[in-house]
């Protein structure tokens, strides 16, 4: 009697779970390698092989999708946008994809050498910087057209690269090897010496960063990469990791797990393993997976609303500025999908005028009173 009500107790938590990811209308003959999304209704998903690159793209959020490039380019890893608008990619021999009208045509481009780039991200100023194969470093000044590539330090695969808040690149990869460059020209290693190889790494708050890998692997260092501890292993294999809401998550092995707990998030197809993720504006989170499928996980709708019901924002969606009523006097934080804080105002009485700075994307933040602990609610801005 006691084994059947285990069972039951793991069993009905996952069947719901499973019921929040929905399956998007698109199929690959090949895994997927890589997700990105432009908003929540123009999505992106890479797949080929070594013979072939794919491009997929939907413009109402999923629902139906159009095969924009095939190409004998070779499979492509990584898409983003870079700081300049363009959509980029890196892949197979050092070839990769470049757009500049939102991913309607797209145009080849090289890196000068044919080791696989495996993944790429962008300095404070402009410079994008490119990871891969033998450990070879990439940087460009022009938006991705050209290339160069400084003298390897390592022979280690490097598979992801990120930039923090402060401005540091950090690249991962085999070996739990970790470099770091405030430059994109000198690199330095960090960390050499895990068994595991790490697949990415992600900045969390203030000073924190996380890596993730093979056999469950998450490190984490509370010192801006100083120091690194290993937090978890496990029987997982970890390809992705996001911040959402101040909460880490990886994407790998079956399915999703925060890295705070071990609530796991199973994808509904047996046997899958996720590849890669994109947070979306609205919270949700678009995944590709290694059977070819892209799905979204819509988190419980509760998580999107004001648990708290006297608290009011108007109007909502707003523009440029805001009211709140019923609000606690003091100091507000706003803050983006993942979390991280991007502005601070002042309240002293209810229905206040509150306006936004600028710079402030279209999309879905978060308001709350630290001080006070009230419960944080979305605002969505047009």
């Amino acid at each position: 009697m006691k084994l059947r009500i285990a069972i039951l107790a793991v069993f009905i938590p996952l069947t719901a779970f499973a019921q929040s990811w929905e399956a998007l209308q698109m199929e690959s003959a090949e895994s997927i390698q890589s997700v990105f999304a432009l908003g929540n209704d123009s999505l992106f998903a890479v797949s080929g092989n070594t013979n072939s690159a794919r491009i997929f793209r939907s413009l109402d959020a999923g629902q139906t999708w159009t095969e924009t490039l095939r190409s004998d380019l070779g499979l492509q890893y990584s898409i983003g946008k870079t700081p300049q608008g363009s959509l980029l990619t890196c892949g197979f021999e050092g070839k990769g994809l470049r757009s500049t009208d939102n991913g309607s045509s797209w145009s080849p481009i090289s890196f000068g050498r044919t080791d696989w780039i495996m993944d790429w991200a962008a300095l404070p100023n402009g410079r994008l910087l490119a990871v891969g194969l033998n450990g070879r470093c990439f940087y460009s000044d022009n938006d991705g057209l050209n290339w160069q590539s400084p003298l390897p330090i390592t022979t280690d695969w490097l598979l992801a690269v990120t930039v923090d808040a402060l401005g540091t690149a950090w690249a991962v990869g085999s070996g739990g090897v970790i470099l770091k460059t405030s430059n994109g020209i000198d690199w330095e290693i960090v960390v050499q010496d895990s068994p595991n190889t790490l697949t990415d790494l992600i900045q969390g708050n203030g000073t924190e960063l996380l890596a993730c890998g093979f056999n469950g692997e998450l490190l984490s260092s509370n010192d801006s990469g100083t120091t690194w501890q290993v937090v978890r292993t496990g029987p997982e294999d970890w390809n992705a990791m996001l911040l959402r809401q101040g909460t880490y998550w990886l994407l790998g092995t079956g399915g999703m797990k925060s890295a705070t707990d071990s609530l796991m998030l199973p994808v509904p197809y047996t046997f899958t393993s996720l590849t890669s993720g994109h947070l979306l504006p609205n919270g949700q989170i678009l995944a590709g997976a290694k059977n070819g499928r892209v799905f979204i996980y819509r988190f419980p709708i509760q998580s999107l609303q004001n648990p708290s019901s006297a608290v009011q924002l108007y109007p909502n969606p707003c523009q440029g500025t805001f009211r709140l009523q019923n609000a606690h006097a003091g100091i507000w934080q706003l803050s983006n999908s993942q979390g991280q804080r991007l502005f601070s105002f002042s309240i002293e009485r209810s229905l206040e005028e509150i306006t936004l700075p600028l710079g402030i994307s279209p999309g879905a933040y978060w308001l709350q009173h630290p001080a006070s602990g009230q419960s944080k609610f979305l605002m969505v801005v047009q």
